[in-house]
């Protein structure tokens, strides 16, 4: 079974998908009322994190704001309309 990377952390997931030649982005699940965006491997999910949050890596700010944009999509258009 594949090991995956979770988090629920919108910014997060949006530097996650800023390196797609390293990682997949699998989807969103719901989870007690909250989503969770799911990456793999879990391995290179976990290397770009720790970079990130020791200032190893910088990124576009035109492609995390794209990205975070892409994620609040996902998220609002899944949810049911009342």
């Amino acid at each position: 079974m594949e090991e995956i990377y979770i988090t629920k952390n919108l910014n997060l997931a949006a530097v996650l998908c800023c390196f797609p030649s390293d990682i997949r982005f699998l989807g969103t699940e719901k989870v007690h009322n909250e989503f969770v965006f799911k990456f793999s491997p879990l391995k290179q999910a976990q290397t770009i994190v720790q970079k990130y949050f020791s200032g190893e890596i910088s990124i576009s700010p035109r492609e995390l704001f794209a990205r975070q944009k892409d994620l609040k999509d996902l998220i609002f258009n899944s949810r049911p309309r009342i």
